[in-house]
């Protein structure tokens, strides 16, 4: 006899309900992860975004005086974000004007701005910000930020499911 046999109908219908409790419950954890993953790239690409944005604004001075040493005190400023590994200043030829560096950075930055955005590649977000003064482009912002908390909010979720699961 098969072992579906000798199993009651009640007992039956109490296994097909808790699968389908489980499955929808696993479904659920699953959307609420991808969602946060989401969220998190989002607004970490926004914050670092503005902070780009506020440099490349307070360099237009120093760009225009040709003063490389003040530019990199306001890339200094990137200290304070502790995901931050590099950021460069770029003039209008493509070089680099100015940089900031955190020990510890893992990717080499690009030699050569690239057009403006925001690019995910590997463990790493890079952001791209022309800085525009009287309508004309007369550098680039570059930042390059790691994204180590992430593979931690995964590890912190599959913990919060493996724990909700042995309940």
């Amino acid at each position: 006899m098969k072992f579906a046999d000798k199993i009651s109908l009640q007992r039956k219908q109490t296994l097909i309900i808790m699968l389908t409790s489980g499955v929808a419950l696993l479904l659920a954890c699953l959307i609420f992860a991808t969602y946060d993953i989401v969220t998190f790239r989002r607004i970490v690409v926004s914050h670092l975004s503005t902070l780009a944005e506020i440099v490349g604004s307070n360099s237009t001075e120093a760009l225009n005086a040709d003063n490389p040493k003040r530019v990199g005190e306001m890339l200094s400023a990137f200290q304070a974000e502790p995901k931050v590994a590099t950021s460069r200043i770029y003039n209008t030829d493509g070089e680099i004007f100015a940089a900031y560096h955190r020990n510890g950075g893992k990717e080499k930055p690009p030699s050569a701005p690239q057009q403006s955005g925001s690019y995910f590649q590997g463990n790493s977000l890079h952001i791209f910000r022309q800085i525009i003064q009287n309508g004309e482009v007369i550098g680039t912002v570059y930042v390059q930020s790691d994204l180590d908390g992430l593979p931690l909010r995964l590890v912190r979720y599959a913990t919060i499911v493996l724990g909700v699961f042995s309940l």
